[in-house]
């Protein structure tokens, strides 16, 4: 996989074990300050107790875990002794979970995956309909468990894109945060294009095998593109 300078130090954000830099980067629309989420991540890093996390899950067990959280909450344990429960009737998870998908995604990075659309909900989709990827129904507004269920079912639909285009988790996570938003917002259109660094055609809307490219000098489209093999 290649790519330009700005692609690589996103892929490296999201492969790097800090997450001020994710946030600080990706995370800054979603009324959360920024100091507080840094914190609240480390703690549930450090201090988690319950729910027990194996050491392996697959989807199977990761959609059990997330009902689990979602259901009775997290339970911390700090050096001092001290216990904190994360209840969820005390706390909303819905506004939580940009921090909790970002934990989630440190403990288990090719499962589950940083949520920051909260407030851009429009934004996923464009993003699904312009790559062919299919995003599960959204359940109502009123059924607030089962929203909040739904990001589990969000990371299935990434991982299917992941594998079908080979792509390692922080690949995705740069893809999803960087460059698809970037492709989106450029206003130039598919004709117009510079050529990429290899011979074969762009194809943005058929779901086929991709590769991750460079444009050799690309100015209005962001740093990488994805082209057909």
């Amino acid at each position: 996989m290649e790519q330009t300078e700005q692609g690589k130090n996103s892929i490296e954000i999201f492969s790097g074990e800090d997450q001020e830099p994710i946030l600080t980067k990706y995370a800054n629309n979603l009324l959360i300050d920024k100091e507080y989420a840094i914190s609240f991540i480390d703690n549930l890093i450090l201090s988690t107790i319950s729910p027990t996390l194996p050491e392996e899950i697959d989807f199977v067990d990761a959609t059990s875990l997330f009902a689990e959280i979602s259901a009775s909450g997290i339970k911390l344990s700090y050096e001092d002794g001290e216990t904190e429960n994360i209840d969820p009737k005390s706390y909303n998870f819905l506004h939580l979970i940009p921090i909790i998908s970002t934990w989630l995604f440190f403990e288990y990075p090719d499962i589950y995956k940083p949520y920051f659309f909260k407030n851009n909900f429009n934004l996923l989709t464009k993003i699904a309909d312009t790559f062919g990827i299919e995003l599960p129904e959204v359940p109502l507004k009123r059924y607030k468990d089962k929203r909040l269920l739904y990001y589990v079912d969000f990371c299935k639909a990434f991982a299917v894109f992941q594998d079908a285009n080979h792509l390692t988790s922080a690949e995705l996570c740069a893809f999803l945060y960087d460059f698809a938003p970037a492709y989106l917002s450029q206003s130039a259109p598919a004709e117009e294009e510079p050529a990429a660094a290899h011979t074969s055609m762009v194809d943005w809307r058929r779901q086929r095998r991709w590769r991750f490219s460079v444009f050799r000098q690309c100015q209005t489209c962001g740093d990488f593109v994805l082209a057909r093999q």
